[in-house]
């Protein structure tokens, strides 16, 4: 795995990418709170394997239980950043553990809701396909939240996780549209 940065200044950052030849996706991943793809070495090396490029932006750890609209924002832009600038793919699979499947749900089109009275408004990247691993789903619990995705997604939960229950699967399947593929 390869590190550099991407922008200038005080607005630029770190980014873990892997290259193959002949990549026939992009992996897009995203970390969740802790934000050091790294962390996550294994799964992305599992990625590169498969024939696909990676690109995983860094994002700082945050102390707070409760995320708001400064932290989704950042980390937005710095993944549209990411696939912008490193490369240049037809296919995108948007992979987030935790925040970062939210984000990455934001980036496809869902409307992300933090403590504003509007969803925020956030770049789009096209991603043919999404794998949301313990997404904290109570930010699309507004109506309408989920009615701009129209991204199939595969959803990891876990059947101990107390944070994100499997239980919580529900938000997803009443609020996507019937023929958007939706695999747990």
């Amino acid at each position: 795995m390869h590190q550099h940065r991407i922008g200038t200044g005080e607005t630029s950052f770190e980014v873990s990418e892997i290259r193959v030849p002949n990549a026939n996706a992009l992996v897009l991943f995203a970390a969740g709170r802790g934000g050091d793809p790294r962390r996550h070495h294994a799964l992305l090396h599992a990625f590169a394997e498969r024939g696909h490029d990676v690109v995983a932006p860094h994002f700082e750890l945050f102390r707070s239980p409760r995320v708001d609209a400064a932290i989704v924002l950042e980390r937005t832009r710095r993944l549209h950043l990411a696939y912008e600038e490193a490369f240049a793919h037809e296919r995108v699979l948007g992979v987030g553990h935790s925040l970062g499947g939210i984000l990455l749900a934001g980036l496809s089109g869902a409307k992300i809701w933090t403590n504003h009275d509007a969803p925020l408004d956030l770049p789009s990247v096209p991603i043919a396909r999404l794998v949301m691993m313990a997404p904290p789903l109570d930010f699309f619990r507004a109506p309408g939240s989920l009615d701009g995705l129209r991204t199939p997604i595969q959803l990891w939960l876990g059947e101990e996780d107390k944070h994100v229950p499997p239980s919580a699967r529900a938000l997803l399947e009443d609020g996507l549209a019937s023929d958007v593929p939706l695999q747990v």
